[in-house]
C-alpha cells in the first residue's frame, strides 16, 4: 500500500510532479508569446502614442509567421508635426492580403511614442 509519499489526491507523485511541471512551463510560454505579441501588434502604443505617418523606405521577411500572417521588418522614414524627419525600424504582424499595399514608397499611418520616438507601431488597422 502507497503511504502519504506515495501519493497525492490519489495520483502517483511522478504523475503530480509531470502535471505541476506541464502547466509551469505552458504558462511561461503564454507570457512570453502574449509579450511578443504584443511588441509585434504595438499593443498600448495604439492607444497611447501620437499619430504620424511614415514612408516604408524598405520592408524584409524576419521568418516569423503569426496564424499564417507574416510578421515583417520596416525601414520608416517618420514624419511628425513640429519634428525633422527621421528613419526607425519597426516590426509588424502583416495580413497576408496587405502586403501588396505595405510596399517601399508607401505612406502609411503610425503611432509614436511621445517618451522615446524612435519605438513606432504601424497603425494600418485604423
Amino acid at each position: 500500500m502507497g503511504g502519504l509519499n506515495d501519493s497525492l489526491f490519489g495520483f502517483p507523485s511522478t504523475m503530480m510532479y509531470t502535471l505541476i511541471g506541464s502547466l509551469v512551463f505552458t504558462a511561461v510560454v503564454i507570457f512570453f508569446v502574449r509579450r511578443y505579441m504584443r511588441n509585434v501588434t504595438g499593443g498600448d502604443l495604439k492607444r497611447t502614442g501620437e499619430s504620424a505617418q511614415a514612408t516604408i523606405v524598405r520592408m524584409w521577411d524576419t521568418g516569423t509567421t503569426v496564424n499564417q500572417h507574416p510578421v515583417a521588418g520596416f525601414l520608416l522614414e517618420v514624419r511628425r508635426n513640429g519634428y525633422p524627419p527621421y528613419q526607425v525600424e519597426a516590426k509588424s504582424l502583416v495580413p497576408r492580403l496587405m502586403t501588396g499595399q505595405l510596399q517601399p514608397g508607401a505612406t502609411v499611418p503610425i503611432k509614436v511614442d511621445p517618451q522615446n520616438a524612435q519605438r513606432v507601431a504601424l497603425d494600418i488597422y485604423g
